[in-house]
């Protein structure tokens, strides 16, 4: 059950503060402890993959596991589908698109550049902006107004089928590049979590339930319950010397996720 909480123990040293401006500064806490989970993450700008300088990186092509690059901060790929792996800490990124995306009679591509749709005989503008670009059949280049990319002979077929080097899979895929904003919605209470993966133990927690946003679109996407354990950095949970940063539970419409950092 869970029990409400009066007074959090960092600011048992001041006398009187505003419920408010208590709240606040959890959330701050929290949203900086959530960021390496929501950023830390393979970035795609045209035909460009990058990461963080946090790990040792491979990236391999989805269809056959084929390895294209290892080590650096970044790999220049051509259009199609991609998995990326941190084997320093085994998070991996499955089915990335790079690319325009053919989805039916329909192109469209990541991130809010502004692009171009042109017929590739006539060099007609079809569509020309941020929104996915409804086409008949024929072949079609793509042009990233913003950075000057271009991608040649993208193919839209006659009967709506899905792009065969680029399907409609990476839908699910894109949805990995969300950059979302986490809204407090109420007090906090103590909860119990996972003390750490695989160690079969639980503690108890400071925990508080939040709204996720994304910051692109305003738009409330799911929820999330963000729990710190009240030891953190004082007790080891294994003899590794790992130690629970967090654990978040996000609410999202396909199913649950949760996240230990």
């Amino acid at each position: 059950m869970k029990q409400q909480i009066v007074i959090f123990p960092a600011f048992i040293g001041v006398q009187r503060f505003r419920f408010r401006d208590w709240l606040s500064s959890v959330i701050l806490v929290v949203s900086l402890l959530a960021a390496p989970q929501l950023f830390a993450q393979p970035v795609i700008v045209d035909d460009m993959i990058s990461w963080p300088d946090d790990g040792w990186y491979e990236v391999q092509t989805a269809s056959d596991f084929r390895t294209l690059c290892e080590g650096g901060t970044e790999c220049q790929v051509e259009r199609g589908l991609y998995n990326v792996i941190n084997h320093s800490t085994g998070d991996r990124w499955d089915r990335l698109s790079v690319g325009p995306v053919v989805n039916g009679n329909s192109i469209s591509w990541r991130g809010s550049d502004w692009y171009q749709v042109q017929h590739s005989d006539t060099l007609e503008t079809h569509c020309e902006g941020r929104d996915p670009c409804a086409v008949e059949s024929g072949v079609y280049i793509v042009i990233n107004l913003s950075t000057g990319k271009r991608w040649p002979n993208i193919e839209v077929v006659a009967d709506g089928a899905e792009d065969s080097q680029i399907s409609a899979e990476v839908e699910s895929a894109s949805g990995k590049t969300l950059v979302l904003n986490l809204v407090g919605t109420g007090a906090m209470y103590i909860d119990t979590v996972p003390a750490a993966e695989g160690l079969g133990a639980v503690v108890e927690a400071w925990c508080f339930d939040v709204d996720l946003v994304d910051m692109k679109t305003g738009d409330t996407v799911g929820t999330a319950t963000d729990c710190l354990d009240p030891s953190l950095n004082t007790t080891k949970l294994s003899e590794s010397g790992l130690g629970m940063i967090g654990t978040t539970y996000f609410n999202l419409p396909d199913g649950l996720l949760a996240i230990q950092g």
